[in-house]
């Protein structure tokens, strides 16, 4: 793997939704923390509101402190996508996410998303990744109160 948090090492495009293959480089680097959360906060300001199945609550702000790092990029990729839609077509789309872990052990999950614009989903993935990979970068250098790089 490589010095990032996680990588997307496959994509698969079907008509209806993406699919994913998500590899999480170390164990340490596989769930989620509620500081790792608050640097995202601004960047993802609707992350927390996300409708979630989870076994802690109706939202994912239930579980957002203590999950899977896939599970987090899954939302933030929702997040991407509705903000990328919106600033180009206002469909009103709703977007569904799913995430699972194929081999816990080995350290890969399985994303899946729908989409209403493919090529849009794959840069809402893309960029959810970048941001999420520099989060977990600036937690490793101790700076937990450190911004992400500013998007144009």
């Amino acid at each position: 793997m490589t010095d990032s948090a996680l990588r997307i090492s496959h994509i698969t495009v079907k008509p209806d939704r993406i699919v994913a293959r998500v590899e999480v480089a170390e164990e340490r680097h596989a769930r989620t923390t509620p500081s790792l959360i608050a640097m995202l906060a601004p960047a993802y300001p609707h992350l927390l509101e996300h409708a979630c199945v989870n076994e802690r609550g109706d939202t994912f702000a239930a579980v957002a402190g203590d999950t899977s790092l896939p599970h987090l990029l899954e939302h933030m990729a929702i997040e991407n996508q509705v903000r990328m839609e919106g600033e180009r077509f206002a469909t009103g789309a709703t977007y569904v996410g799913k995430t699972q872990w194929e081999s816990r052990v080995r350290r890969i999950a399985r994303i899946e998303l729908s989409y209403a614009d493919d090529l849009v989903a794959l840069a809402a993935l893309r960029d959810a990744a970048r941001d999420l990979n520099e989060a977990v970068s600036l937690m490793d250098a101790g700076d937990p109160s450190g911004r992400l790089a500013q998007r144009p």
